[in-house]
């Protein structure tokens, strides 16, 4: 039970981080961040098999909490875009979900 809710507290804390840039720009790249996340808290709670434990279900719950939030509120990539002069340009690129905010 101190397991799941001390990966609950983690995953909450990193995620509010996360949140900070911008919620919609950072479920836009949600598989970078998950591993970002889940390789973070590996490095940071390893030495003991609980620690490892608790980082591992924390990346599971981060990773279902940010596919679960990019389905229902959408996200933005920044993608590069060429016209037809040959000119790149960085722009973000709505992708929207089931509620569109």
């Amino acid at each position: 039970m101190e397991i799941l809710l001390l990966s609950s507290a983690a995953s909450a804390g990193l995620l509010l981080l996360a949140f900070k840039l911008g919620m919609r720009r950072v479920l836009g790249h949600e598989i970078l961040l998950d591993i970002l996340i889940t390789g973070f808290l590996l490095a940071s709670l390893a030495g003991t098999m609980t620690g490892v434990t608790i980082a591992l279900t924390a990346g599971l719950i981060t990773s279902v909490s940010l596919l679960g939030l990019r389905k229902l509120i959408g996200s933005e990539r920044l993608e590069i875009a060429t016209n037809k002069m040959g000119k790149t340009k960085l722009s973000w690129v709505s992708h929207p979900g089931l509620i569109n905010v």
